[in-house]
């Protein structure tokens, strides 16, 4: 399996989301947008806030108190306990898993899987998840949710050849440098950015301002927003 991409600064990153730098094409990684992201396997570890959240509904249900699980990890103090809660304090591995034994949980994430259709038949995105291409895995998404698979052209480079994008049809309102899946002048459907000044959607395959289409000249329907993305050639 290729190496995960690996990028030495944050400006660096940051000419990679506005499409100033390009992503090596043999680079495996997960692109971040928002709360979701890629998923190379069929699970992932939960960060700390989700399993603080976890603990406190698993203890309202068992009524489990902080010096109970205090107690359980071999914790000498409830005000460690505390801080773990209040985010002041970060939980120890070994406090981990007693608190996983004490309360009966997993740090493990089911992971959603989304039809993955070809970009050519996205316009009809409810055909044409019925008969996807294949599936691909992300932590969370909305009941809708589905992916596009892009070549690197059409995904601005900021993908190799055979990347996906999910798409969230569910979230249509446009924010400032978010991207989208829209279709657009000539019937196009293309992932896009949305910039300001004037408003406008950007496709990232034509990112020149002579291809911009904007609001209040240009008719186009918003699909969906793009809500992560990423490539795995080993799936």
């Amino acid at each position: 399996m290729p190496n995960t991409a690996k990028i030495s600064s944050t400006g660096a990153i940051d000419h990679v989301i506005s499409g100033k730098r390009k992503i090596a094409q043999d680079a495996i990684f997960p692109m971040f947008a928002n709360e979701g992201f890629a998923l190379s396997c069929d699970k992932r570890h939960m960060s700390q806030s989700d399993f603080i959240r976890r603990m406190r509904e698993a203890m309202k249900a068992q009524g489990v108190t902080q010096g109970q699980l205090a107690e359980a990890a071999g914790i000498t103090s409830q005000s460690a306990v505390s801080n773990i809660f209040k985010g002041t304090r970060r939980i120890r591995v070994e406090e981990k898993a007693a608190f996983e034994r004490r309360l009966g949980l997993s740090d493990q994430v089911e992971a959603h899987w989304l039809p993955a259709i070809d970009l050519s038949a996205a316009a009809e995105w409810q055909v044409a998840v019925k008969t996807p291409r294949k599936s691909v895995p992300l932590a969370s998404a909305g009941p809708h949710a589905f992916a596009i698979l892009v070549e690197s052209q059409e995904a601005g480079q900021i993908l190799p050849d055979g990347g996906w994008m999910a798409i969230d049809p569910d979230q249509t309102s446009v924010f400032v440098g978010k991207l989208y899946l829209a279709i657009g002048p000539g019937e196009r459907c293309m992932p896009v950015r949305y910039l300001s000044d004037p408003a406008r959607l950007t496709p990232l395959a034509e990112p020149s301002e002579k291809q911009a289409w904007k609001i209040g000249r240009d008719h186009f329907t918003i699909i969906g927003r793009v809500i992560a993305y990423g490539c795995d050639l080993a799936l």
